[in-house]
């Protein structure tokens, strides 16, 4: 029985914090959609607004503080976000389910955050398409569309989206 439930719980983490799955891109219905607009609390104060992001690949971040595999991606999106700085791209999280700005704040230095992290809510995750599974991450390109979704967590994630980023750079 203990080694059953390892097994399930080991799953879940692999995929996301989503009993239906994770780890897929968008369906064709997504591609080319244009990404909402926002005006969002920022954690650490002010606000991460949509309109300061258009004009550069952005990759927007559904996380929450209670899924592991949310978490767990922080750290490796600060890194790509480290080698992509200053090269016209952005990457924000928007956190949900997860409580207030303040005890959001109080967690980031735990998770590796160097990106900015809003809070969200149903108006703005419900525009971006709504999400069945944490985390849900989608990449928008400087014309600010949306050209994928990423439901879960792969191991090979963050190596796709990089390639992704790298190819909306070249766009025009």
């Amino acid at each position: 029985m203990k080694r059953l439930l390892s097994i399930i719980v080991t799953f879940f983490i692999v995929i996301g914090c989503s009993p239906s799955g994770g780890g897929g891109n968008m369906t064709s219905a997504m591609a080319m959609r244009a990404a909402p607009e926002f005006d969002l609390e920022n954690v650490l104060g002010g606000r991460v607004k949509s309109a300061d992001l258009k004009g550069k690949v952005v990759v927007v971040d559904f996380w929450a503080t209670y899924c592991a595999p949310c978490k767990k991606e922080i750290p490796e999106y600060s890194a790509l976000g480290d080698k992509l700085k200053g090269k016209g791209v952005e990457i924000i999280g928007i956190t949900v389910e997860s409580g207030t700005a303040k005890q959001i704040a109080k967690l980031l230095p735990e998770f590796g955050a160097r990106y900015p992290m809003a809070v969200g809510n149903d108006e703005v995750s419900m525009k971006f398409g709504g999400y069945i599974g944490l985390p849900t991450t989608f990449v928008v390109g400087k014309d600010w569309k949306i050209y994928k979704k990423y439901v879960g967590s792969t191991p090979s994630k963050i190596q796709k989206i990089e390639e992704d980023i790298k190819q909306l750079l070249q766009a025009t």
